[in-house]
């Protein structure tokens, strides 16, 4: 009776580690299915980081496409204005044909008389003023056109900028949105003043003189005379000018 008691603890014990291990052997492959759906998880969100990546730059750069669109829509002239500009044009270059016209016939005429008359000396005059209005009116037509070719120029070049700005931007976005997707920290702000430096910025013509040539200029008012030679410049203020010299320096320094 002991030993049939024995065989059935033992067989019980058998069981038991029999069911632990299988119970173990499930609970590691439950594990490693967990393991594998958290790699294909995370597999799954870096793809769909990446393509909010890529999204964000494509929608950064169809703004600055869209706006680039639109600033060469807005610069360029309608068609009224371009056949304006060529009327002008085409009406100097008449003006201009006409009066050489009238000029010459005026001093043919006077080369086929022999003597000289009051009529001479109106053709003489016609011819003068004909010739005059010629010049003038091509002159006139040449810087008018001239004028407009370095408009369109200038749209051409500020253009040709943009596009390089553009594709200037596109790097800039491209790397700090690498560098925040890939999480190696902040971005310094002198790198991103650096790299935005003068980005989509036009240069603005100054119409002011620099203050030296403002002082220069105002010390050659007051100078009573002015000679520039090998020793340097030299400058003779009388007493009038030194008069108003120092009343401008005692009305400067009141203000």
């Amino acid at each position: 009776m002991l030993d049939s008691l024995n065989d059935q603890i033992k067989l019980t014990d058998e069981r038991r580690a029999a069911a632990d291990s299988e119970a173990l052997e499930r609970e590691n492959a439950r594990l490693e299915e967990h393991r594998k759906a958290l790699e294909l998880i995370d597999l799954e969100r870096k793809k769909l980081s990446l393509q909010s990546h890529m999204a964000e730059r494509r929608r950064l750069m169809e703004a600055l496409t869209q706006s680039a669109k639109d600033q060469a829509s807005t610069n360029k002239l309608p068609n009224a204005t371009i056949a304006m500009r060529w009327g002008v044009f085409a009406a100097s270059l008449v003006v201009s044909i006409a009066a050489g016209v009238l000029s010459f016939q005026s001093f043919a005429a006077l080369s086929s008389k022999e003597a000289h008359t009051a009529i001479d000396w109106f053709l003489l005059a016609r011819g003068i003023i004909g010739s005059i209005v010629a010049i003038a009116a091509a002159a006139y037509a040449t810087g008018w056109l001239k004028s407009f070719y370095e408009a369109d120029a200038k749209a051409a070049r500020d253009m040709q900028r943009f596009h390089y700005d553009l594709s200037r931007a596109s790097w800039i976005i491209e790397t700090v949105l690498e560098v925040q997707h890939e999480g190696k920290g902040a971005i310094p702000s002198e790198w991103i003043e650096g790299v935005t430096h003068g980005l989509f910025e036009r240069a603005q013509p100054s119409n002011s003189a620099d203050e030296g040539t403002q002082a220069l200029g105002a010390l050659l008012g007051f100078a009573g005379s002015a000679s520039f030679g090998p020793d340097g410049a030299r400058i003779d203020v009388g007493r009038k000018g030194t008069r108003q010299l120092a009343q401008a320096l005692k009305s400067g320094e009141s203000e």
